[in-house]
């Protein structure tokens, strides 16, 4: 599976995939344009169809609905900063704060909220970067890297890693 995290203006992806005879790859899942950020889990044609599709200029978060399968999710973030849920053929809107998808996305966001992070982290991008590395050593699923993505000015002067 995967970890994908959103907070306010950043998303973040980590790069493990966990191929059908599980054997683990690495792919960078998360993809940004001037509309949107987004990245996918489950499968991994979603995820480079979502990928792909940001990289053509996706403009709308409706217009990656036939990009995720019935067993895959994709989070999307605006550059106004609100983040939605693409799955089941629907889009469903986030409550503002941290929102995740994947096998570790719950446990990342555990950790960030138990370290009062972000809103007391004075490098958003270290301390995510910590907490990927606390899912990666409690999943096998997860791990390979973080990729972050921003609308911030910010966050965006930050090198990807």
């Amino acid at each position: 599976m995967t970890c994908i995290v959103a907070g306010k203006g950043w998303m973040a992806a980590d790069r493990c995939v966990t191929e059908a005879d599980g054997a683990k790859g690495s792919l960078v899942k998360i993809a940004k344009n001037p509309h949107l950020i987004a990245a996918a889990a489950g499968n991994a044609t979603s995820t480079l169809d979502v990928r792909r599709a940001i990289r053509k200029g996706a403009q709308l978060v409706e217009d990656l609905i036939e990009h995720v399968d019935k067993d895959s999710v994709a989070l999307v973030m605006t550059p106004d900063g609100h983040v939605f849920k693409v799955q089941d053929q629907r889009v469903w809107s986030e409550a503002p704060g941290l929102s995740a998808i994947g096998s570790g996305g719950d446990l990342c966001i555990g950790w960030l909220l138990g370290v009062g992070c972000p809103e007391a982290c004075p490098d958003i991008k270290a301390c995510v970067r910590r907490a990927f590395w606390v899912v990666a050593r409690r999943r096998t699923d997860c791990g390979g890297g973080v990729d972050f993505r921003t609308f911030e000015t910010g966050l965006a002067a930050v090198p990807r890693s």
